[in-house]
């Protein structure tokens, strides 16, 4: 039986068809899997993290799928904590079940009855290991005791894998998704300690690997980057990001062929800012327009696609956007104070904490912290300019669902002339544009370097430059999360490169601390500036090295690479 069969109800083919590229990221996760089996574990355990919807889930899908395809001796194992981790109890019955069922089913059929207690037993039971025999007698004596023993269960599902590893031989790497709800078990008297658990279940596991995903950004870099963590530096961190430009034309071109005009992608891709969910809803509403209402597949319809799903009460992305939008708020204290700074935030690309404090008329201090609590929740993020929404679509719908602006499902263009003639103006990118450059534009640029020749002008030198060919093109962090640089490129050279796009001249400082950064990687720097760099940056990188180029020395390389 094929693995596509096989895992039909985990991972539908319909779904896996609509995967796009996401390679870098797949050679990523295939890293960790052989360094697993080679016999370094702890080189295997990555977090991921990246927003709602971005992506994840269908990455790890993916990467699970070709594992059972290529590697017969590796299990890999899913198990979503946000269903997992209402009491310690239920981690402990989820991880073991989760582990019996793709041991023993490799992802066929629902794993629904290794799920629940008294159905894990009957379909466990006829599985081929002793180990899993055992874990199971434990389980149920303390399942039945009048009084469980909720440490010892936490400690008892986190063996079982590698325990049973051992027995049969095989590798095991499990998947825990929206791991972030791990924090609920220490929210327990018992189990406080939950984190710390996890940690000496990493440091011990030989045949075992741990890939932990989450959704809330700010909550998993706490958890995995704070230096008061148990699982600091224990873990590998691989940011998801937005998909590239050429990326968001192979996803639109899979949900309808016709959408293959470049200013019609282009569109889509700068009102998306290559968010999959984004991409997917807007295509399928252009779609539905042309085929309903026989409006053509140009750059006014995919205006008018957007302004329906983001807009009308009717559209997925607005209820998304709400849900997002009540979901961070529900629990905050000041709700009213909250709800106040974001509006003000959807006005402008990005405002310091001291002129939000001016224009809501409140003090610094109170501020700052209605600010760290949007931070905890990734409503906003910080940048150098201030602070800014961290989803620029979500940015938009709060600028104008708060004035109670809305359009019908379908929209009629002279009835939202208006909205759609200050689209631009009212969606700005900001600082978010910097992520997409990170990871499409510089990145994509990057992976067509292949020896070419091109004029040192472009990089701020007197002589040509030649263009390495790189094998790896990702955003990098050490594993004590001292060093970040926003794409490190390894192939014939390596590259550290930097990116600011945020409506500012690069100064010497900004130089310095990649020049760094590029030292301790043993990498060449390269510094990339929106806006350009003042005189004394130009002469301090000619003095020391470094690569610099302006936006419009990156639009010629990529019309050269073209």
């Amino acid at each position: 039986m094929e693995v596509s069969t096989v895992l039909e109800q985990f991972y539908p083919s319909t779904e896996r068809a609509l995967f796009v590229n996401r390679q870098a990221e797949l050679a990523r996760l295939a890293y960790c899997r052989d360094r697993l089996q080679e016999g370094r574990p702890q080189a295997a355990n990555l977090a991921l993290f990246g927003l709602r919807r971005i992506g994840k889930t269908m990455l790890l899908k993916e990467f699970m799928a070709h594992t059972l395809e290529t590697c017969p001796q590796v299990v890999p194992v899913y198990l979503d904590l946000e269903h997992a981790c209402s009491a310690p109890e239920a981690f402990a019955l989820g991880l073991i079940g989760a582990v019996c069922y793709w041991f023993g089913r490799r992802g066929e059929g629902s794993p629904r009855r290794f799920l629940a207690f008294d159905t894990l037993l009957l379909e466990a039971a006829a599985l081929p290991a002793n180990t899993i025999r055992e874990h199971l007698e434990i389980l149920q004596r303390e399942w039945r005791a009048a009084t469980r023993n909720r440490p010892f269960l936490l400690d008892l599902a986190l063996g079982f894998a590698e325990e049973l590893a051992a027995e049969t031989g095989l590798y095991f790497i499990l998947v825990l998704d929206e791991f972030q709800a791990i924090e609920t078990l220490t929210h327990y008297r018992e189990t406080r300690n939950a984190l710390a658990l996890v940690r000496t279940s990493l440091q011990r596991q030989a045949r075992v690997a741990y890939f932990l995903a989450g959704s809330a950004i700010s909550v998993m870099t706490r958890l995995v980057s704070d230096a008061q963590s148990p699982l600091f530096v224990q873990l590998d961190k691989l940011p998801l990001t937005y998909l590239g430009h050429d990326d968001v034309a192979e996803l639109a071109a899979k949900l309808s062929p016709d959408l293959n005009a470049p200013d019609v992608v282009a569109r889509i891709n700068r009102l998306t800012q290559g968010h999959p969910f984004y991409v997917t809803r807007v295509c399928e509403r252009i779609v539905q327009l042309h085929r309903l209402q026989n409006l053509p597949l140009d750059v006014e319809t995919v205006n008018l696609a957007f302004l329906a799903e983001v807009l009308s009460p009717q559209g997925h992305i607005y209820d998304f956007c709400k849900y997002i939008y009540e979901l961070s708020l529900q629990r905050a204290r000041g709700y009213g104070s909250l709800q106040a700074i974001l509006e003000v935030l959807s006005d402008e690309p990005v405002l310091s904490a001291a002129e939000l404090a001016r224009r809501l008329r409140v003090s610094y201090s109170t501020i700052r912290g209605y600010l760290r609590w949007l931070l905890e929740v990734d409503l906003v993020m910080e940048t150098e300019g201030g602070y800014t929404f961290r989803d620029p679509v979500l940015r938009y719908w709060v600028a104008q669902a708060t004035r109670g602006i809305e359009v019908d499902s379908f929209p009629r263009r002279q009835d939202v002339w208006d909205l759609v003639s200050h689209l631009d103006e009212q969606f700005q990118r900001s600082s978010t544009e910097l992520g997409r450059a990170k990871e499409s534009q510089i990145g994509e640029l990057l992976r067509r370097f292949a020896g070419q020749r091109v004029s040192g002008a472009l990089f701020g030198r007197s002589e040509e430059v030649t263009l390495p060919a790189f094998v790896t093109v990702a955003p990098y962090c050490s594993p004590d999360g001292q060093i970040e640089v926003d794409v490190l490129a390894e192939g014939d050279e390596r590259w550290a490169v930097e990116v600011k796009w945020r409506g500012k001249v690069a100064g010497e400082k900004e130089l310095t601390a990649l020049l760094q950064k590029a030292r301790t990687l043993d990498a060449r720097p390269w510094f990339i500036s929106r806006d350009g760099f003042t005189p004394a940056a130009q002469a301090y990188a000619a003095a020391h090295d470094i690569l610099i180029s302006s936006r419009a020395d990156v639009e010629e390389l990529e019309q050269y690479l073209v």
